[in-house]
């Protein structure tokens, strides 16, 4: 099967079905090519960037091959506004002087190069290209074939649909023979929508956003995660695509239009050929801004004439596709790759593009760019004075501007960059704040390079600090697509992480595991090669780690099922899970890390389909936890159940004996009935407004509401005008032996288009066997709203009795994620909870007697999802389009210390 491809029409008439002819053997048309490919939006002030092209382009008629040459092409530029509603520029033919933009020749591309084609049914069967031509020239070869072809089987219908290979794929694409109001005018239409109609679609795409479609879909592509995606991958179900289609976020169509004269009944001469692709990207519905890529391109017939020497291809290769070639190929998991080419400049864009400065000019630009953006930081730009004026600098300086001077660096400058960064004095607020700008950018811009020299700094111990350690780990994977060399340098860390002293310091030991798992994940993305995958990169070495645990060893079990839950779709973590949510493990382990196993099973399971299969035998099961029930309930909720298990738990609910399991329930069909902003909960509220009314009919208790009480609910908003919501869910889980809840998670959600959810970030807190007194005096403590000195001594100093039953351990659990993954965590038991109050009890003691003046100066950065999406455009360059919002938020100032706990803090924000 061809994948990518299109190509150029010939009819010939040598089938036996009736078909017509648009081209005449031994003849040589001449049209004159104008196109255009340009960028713009039309929403605020209507403009556009881009490039013009014009040429001859000659095709020769050779049996059923097509030789195809193009000549005199010139080119032009142009970057301008233009009115509203108007073109930015004029076509020749159209004798109108365009003063905004000259035609020069063109050099480069095609130009003075022949390609050839054979035909089947007016459709392209395979291409001959000059092996020695550049890759760009060679696609926009590609992509004229495309617009060429025609079938030519159809013409007896008014409409009809083929299915065609072209530079995006291969494409079902819909016909149209329309008559004009002359009788010897005929005209040929011919549109794809590439996203709904194409199969093997050749795009490329970064989304470190987390987020998905409903019904198995991501990213608008068929999850093939799901029977009913492994079905769709071999062969696409038309009712079913049409289905789940969404324009929004993109939308990518082509339409040519072939103009003919009929000559003879069924032979026709094409007198010009226009098309134009279009890729929308409108990420907030109508009233958003909305970026437009266009290619057109026209074909003016100037001659038709015998054909004397036929054309030849230099130095042809023949290809039977027309698959768009990307210039940095496809990189598998475990492309042979060694650590120096892993250390070598790579380009931001699959396209291959990258800044032609030296390494040394994008040094010195990087170190001036990142001082001129401290520089605008701290001076302070009031948005009410010079709205306009301010809100330009702010854009012309703003930290995504920085990020270019990070993607073309290679290993050794950036090494470099490092040296000059850490060898700045940080008591000068001007050389602190630039270095903690280039740390928080380095993982950011997402390189190979930048990786290595993240796990450099980790190894070296070069930020002296824990939890900044810990931080800059994290986030890497977030940003980077990884192969199997980058992860086994991570690896080493992890290796080196039960011997190297700073590395078990406690938030670096848990980041260094977390990230690697996240990184092994987003490694392993390729269904076909996935367990192959997670076999060669350590997970069964995790899975040995956790087997190797007494069942009582609280903090490194949580941790380990918290690493399996980033790991996420291993089939071999998928049994060991199953095996412990089930109670079929050979140990036993209590309700807590088995709530954990559910939590991490989770995603795969839904993927899979198989969400009610696994969990809810387990919420039906009376003689389990309820905090494991709840946990089960919760995971199916998360997509859509039948209505069958709808009415099962809800019958089942009736005649429930744990208070705690009922009132959860109950609530949670409150807020599926109540709550309908979440795109994949649109049947799940309805089924929910149905059931919850018989339920009350057969209550026997009364949910609550209050403190304590195992429920959940959410605050949600939407933004109809943008098309996005959000949401803040919370889930408390109760407890039989106390009046204080045993866990506390919440969610918060963002939804977009009205198709797809994310979640923005998560914290989970569970506290066992602590004291009510301790629980009460850490609410009050934390949710007053203002640091109160005396009753953090209350709680240091005279309520020190952690435990609630002295005999059971306390044990504290605090878990933080960001896009659904695990970024931070902390597991304590109460003789570590009483270890660290009575450090803390003595660390006030001493700041009691200080008298000084503390300064601080720290920056961080605040960062949302990346999106980058790529594809050809029927002109045959690539188009990309790049979304990211990072912001660096600077603390700087100082506290003064006077005696007892007494003091004044002097900050300012920027």
């Amino acid at each position: 099967m061809m994948k990518g491809s299109t190509g150029l029409i010939v009819v010939l008439c040598l089938s036996t079905t009736s078909s017509i002819s648009i081209w005449e053997e031994g003849k040589e048309y001449h049209f004159l090519e104008e196109s255009a490919v340009h960028v713009g939006t039309n929403d605020l002030d209507s403009s556009a960037s881009g490039m013009r092209m014009m040429s001859d382009v000659r095709i020769q008629v050779a049996v059923n091959k097509l030789v195809v040459s193009i000549d005199n092409m010139q080119e032009a530029h142009y970057s301008h506004s233009f009115p509203q509603g108007g073109w930015p520029y004029m076509l020749m033919q159209e004798k109108v002087k365009d003063p905004k933009s000259k035609y020069i020749p063109s050099v480069g591309y095609e130009n003075g190069n022949t390609f050839s084609i054979m035909l089947e049914d007016g459709l392209v069967s395979n291409i001959e290209l000059p092996e020695g031509l550049s890759v760009n020239g060679k696609n926009m070869m590609r992509a004229l074939a495309s617009i060429l072809q025609m079938d030519i089987t159809g013409h007896e219908m008014e409409m009809w649909t083929r299915k065609e290979r072209s530079i995006h794929g291969e494409c079902d694409v819909e016909y149209a023979f329309l008559k004009s109001g002359q009788a010897e005018h005929k005209e040929v239409s011919k549109t794809v929508s590439h996203i709904r109609d194409c199969v093997k679609r050749n795009f490329k795409m970064f989304d470190n956003s987390g987020a998905y479609s409903c019904n198995g879909v991501r990213d608008d592509i068929y999850n093939i995660m799901t029977p009913k995606g492994q079905e769709m991958s071999d062969e696409k179900h038309d009712d079913v695509a049409h289905t789940m289609y969404r324009p929004e976020p993109i939308h990518s169509t082509s339409m040519t239009t072939f103009q003919m004269k009929e000559l003879a009944p069924e032979k026709y001469k094409v007198e010009k050929i226009f098309s134009a692709g279009a890729v929308v990207i409108q990420r907030f519905t109508e009233e958003g801004v909305t970026h437009v890529t266009l290619a057109n391109r026209t074909l003016t017939l100037v001659e038709v004439k015998d054909m004397d020497t036929l054309r030849t291809v230099q130095n042809p290769k023949t290809f039977n596709d027309l698959e768009f070639e990307w210039m940095e190929g496809n990189t598998v998991w475990n492309a042979p790759i060694g650590v120096e080419g892993l250390k070598k400049k790579e380009s931001f864009f699959y396209n291959g593009y990258t800044m032609d400065e030296t390494q040394d000019a994008m040094m010195e630009a990087n170190k001036v760019n990142i001082k001129k953006h401290v520089e605008e930081m701290h001076h302070f730009h009031d948005p009410s004075q010079h709205k306009d004026e301010t809100i330009q600098k702010l854009h012309q300086n703003g930290i995504q501007k920085l990020l270019p001077f990070f993607h073309g660096l290679n290993y050794d400058s950036l090494m470099k960059l490092k040296s000059f960064y850490f060898g700045l004095m940080t008591d000068n607020d001007m050389d602190k704040s630039v270095r903690d700008v280039f740390l928080e950018m380095l993982p950011v811009s997402g390189t190979w390079p930048a990786a290595l020299v993240v796990q450099e700094i980790v190894m070296n111990n070069d930020l002296k600090s824990d939890m900044e350690t810990a931080r800059i780990l994290t986030s890497i994977p977030f940003h980077v697509e990884p192969v199997k060399a980058l992860v086994e340098q991570f690896f080493l860390l992890v290796l080196q992480s039960s011997s190297t002293p700073h590395l078990q310091y406690p938030f670096t030991k848990s980041a260094i595991d977390l990230a690697y798992a996240h990184l092994v994940r987003t490694t392993c993305r390729e269904l076909k090669t996935q367990q192959e995958c997670f076999k060669a990169l350590h997970v069964e070495e995790f899975i040995n780690r956790f087997d190797a645990l007494a069942v009582d060893d609280h903090a490194n079990l949580n941790h380990l099922m918290l690493v399996f839950r980033n790991f996420r779709e291993s089939e071999m973590l998928e049994i060991k899970l199953k095996s412990i949510i089930m109670n079929k493990s050979p140990k036993k382990y209590d309700s807590a890390l088995k709530t954990q196993a559910v939590f991490a099973l989770a995603k795969r399971a839904i993927r899979q389909g198989l969400e009610t299969e696994y969990f809810l035998p387990v919420f039906l099961n009376r003689n389990e936890d309820h905090e494991v029930r709840i946990a089960a309930f919760d995971m199916m909720m998360r997509v859509t159940p039948t209505t069958t298990t709808m009415n099962k738990i809800m019958t089942y609910m009736i005649y429930e004996t744990d208070n705690e399991v009922f009132n959860y329930v109950y609530t949670a069909f409150e807020k599926f009935a109540t709550q309908c902003n979440e795109p994949c909960g649109l049947v799940l509220n309805k089924n929910a407004k149905y059931f919850i009314k018989y339920w009350k009919q057969h209550m026997w208790q009364k949910p609550k509401y209050t403190i304590g009480v195992s429920k959940t609910f959410s605050n949600s908003f939407t933004q109809e005008k943008f098309g996005y919501s959000g949401s803040v869910e919370v889930h408390t889980i109760g407890s039989h032996k106390a009046t204080t809840p045993l866990s506390i998670m919440m969610d918060v959600r963002s939804q977009r288009y009205h198709h797809v959810t994310m979640q923005a970030f998560g914290m989970y807190i569970r506290m066992e066997g602590v004291a009510e007194k301790v629980v009460e005096k850490i609410k009050e403590f934390v949710f007053s709203g203002k640091f109160e000195f005396e009753k953090l001594k209350e709680l240091l100093f005279t309520n020190m009795n952690i435990r609630q039953r002295p005999t059971v351990p306390a044990k504290l659990d605090f878990v933080f994620m960001m896009r659904d993954n695990v970024v931070l965590e902390y597991h304590l038991v109460d003789t570590e909870i009483t270890g660290i109050m009575a450090k803390l009890r003595d660390y006030l003691n001493q700041v009691r007697n200080m008298q000084d003046i503390f300064k601080f100066n720290k920056h961080f950065r605040l960062g949302w999802d990346m999106f980058l999406y790529e594809q050809p455009t029927d002109f045959g360059v690539p188009m990309a389009y790049a979304s990211g919002a990072n912001s660096i938020l600077g603390l700087l100032g100082e506290v003064r210390k006077d005696t007892g706990l007494q003091g004044e803090v002097d900050f300012r924000m920027h």
